[in-house]
């Protein structure tokens, strides 16, 4: 969820003036959005596609660390194809590499003084995760559960982030809590490697051969 914070940053930094905005030195030229302009969404689209790869190495005096590689920890993914395949896995620990080049392809946004919608289109040309991960599923009949090394290569990645914020008050200040995230994914290719599906590394390998082909004909 951290790359969702790093948007709840730089959505707040072009919508308005921060007293403290002087005394960081940000990775571009700070630009602000007003609120009542009728192309403020391009105004959004364009600060945000500035700012996402100049955030690559972080803002330290922001609390923002790398977006590249993106930490993972604890995220859980669920993957269904049909009836043939159905597995849930949690990354343990691992990085998620390719961030940095998200394209910005269209911003839409409803904003008031109580709530903040935004739908925001992306492309992401690469993404490659790998790591620890803990899991289980099923293929057909055979029942799949371990843990170990896993990595995963997701090729032109298309998606729209569906952002909902709410104003919290808390100490006599108003914040803008993000209460819903939705994210999914369209990808034109995928290609995963996981150890100890199955404890034979023989038939991990066949177990695996297949899984590539129900990823590659589901996503195309």
């Amino acid at each position: 969820m951290k790359f969702l914070v790093i948007f709840a940053v730089v959505i707040s930094l072009t919508i308005v003036q921060c007293q403290d905005v002087n005394e960081v030195q940000l990775p571009i030229e700070a630009t602000v959005c007003k609120r009542e302009d009728p192309k403020r969404n391009d105004c959004f689209k364009n600060v945000i596609q500035k700012i996402i790869p100049a955030l690559k190495d972080g803002v330290p005096k922001l609390n923002i660390t790398s977006i590249d590689p993106l930490p993972l920890l604890h995220a859980k993914f669920l993957y269904r194809a049909s009836s043939t395949l159905l597995a849930s896995l949690t990354v343990v620990r691992g990085f998620a590499y390719g961030f940095s080049e998200s394209q910005i392809r269209r911003v839409r946004s409803q904003i008031t003084d109580d709530e903040w919608k935004f739908n925001v289109d992306v492309t992401i040309p690469r993404l490659h995760m790998d790591g620890e991960y803990m899991g289980q599923g099923k293929f057909n009949e055979l029942n799949l559960g371990s843990q170990g090394y896993f990595n995963l290569t997701l090729n032109r990645v298309q998606t729209t982030w569906k952002i909902r914020a709410k104003a919290e008050e808390r100490d006599g200040e108003t914040y803008m809590r993000v209460f819903k995230f939705e994210m999914i994914p369209n990808v034109k290719s995928v290609r995963t490697f996981i150890e100890n599906l199955v404890p034979d590394p023989t038939l991990n390998l066949v177990v695996l051969e297949l899984i590539n082909r129900i990823l590659e004909h589901s996503s195309q």
